[in-house]
């Protein structure tokens, strides 16, 4: 019962978040495009979401190439489908770390120190 209820609240957790990143990242293009326009007087909505969709794709590709370093570091032994693996508990805690804690409170900070107040 106790894991259940434990279940649950990380999945509103982090539904909460996927919403998070999907809708007030993808808000504040608009609003910079109108900024642009009535600096400039010229629309750039092409240039802002291609810059946008670009940076995505490399990021998410820089992602996975360092979640899988991270991997390696920590002993992940690949799939092989002739035998069962165990991963040994440094490994564990390795996958653990890629997927909650260094992603959340690492990089948000980062980002957000960066992020100018108005």
């Amino acid at each position: 019962m106790y894991a259940t209820i434990w279940f649950f609240a990380l999945v509103v957790v982090a539904g909460i978040s996927i919403v998070t990143h999907f809708v007030c990242n993808r808000a504040m293009i608009p609003d910079c495009i109108e900024v642009d326009e009535s600096s400039t007087g010229r629309r750039g909505e092409g240039v802002y979401y291609g810059v946008w969709f670009f940076s995505q794709r490399v990021f998410m590709a820089l992602a996975f190439s360092i979640n899988g370093e991270i991997l390696d570091y920590f002993g992940f032994v690949k799939e092989n489908p002739e035998e069962i693996i165990k991963q040994i508990p440094g490994t564990l805690t390795g996958i653990k770390l890629v997927a909650g804690p260094i992603p959340t409170i690492i990089l948000s900070i980062i980002v957000l120190a960066f992020y100018p107040n108005y």
